[in-house]
């Protein structure tokens, strides 16, 4: 049984591979992704056969304890790499919100890489 200060859905495991790769805040956010996905959260949609996740910065903000201006760095540095994909697949042009999904061959081929991406773990200032 866990201890009641800890919440079961707020409980998220994070790769040591990830984080010697990407460093622990990339990696957690990858965690919380990958279990919104392998959840199908309701705030998700399939899109090309793959289940893509909702989410504001803000709410991915309020996630990974980061602000918004680091979680748009930590989005935009993985998409680089091509580990996750974001596109705004809502038809309303209003509606701001992104959708997320992991790029699971990119992210085996990261952790099979021998040299650690140092460059990832702190961001440039």
């Amino acid at each position: 049984m866990l201890n009641p200060i800890f919440k079961e859905s707020e409980i998220f495991k994070v790769e040591k591979s990830l984080i010697s790769i990407f460093g622990l805040h990339k990696a957690l956010f990858l965690g919380i992704l990958h279990r919104k996905i392998q959840l199908k959260e309701e705030k998700g949609v399939e899109f090309e056969g793959t289940w893509w996740v909702a989410g504001t910065v803000k709410q991915w903000a309020d996630l990974v304890v980061a602000s918004q201006r680091t979680v748009i760095r930590y989005v935009n540095t993985l998409k680089k790499l091509g580990v996750i994909s974001v596109k705004a697949l809502d038809e309303e042009k209003m509606d701001h919100t992104n959708y997320y999904t992991i790029n699971y061959d990119k992210l085996r081929a990261c952790e099979k890489t021998t040299q650690t991406l140092d460059f990832l773990k702190f961001p440039v200032v």
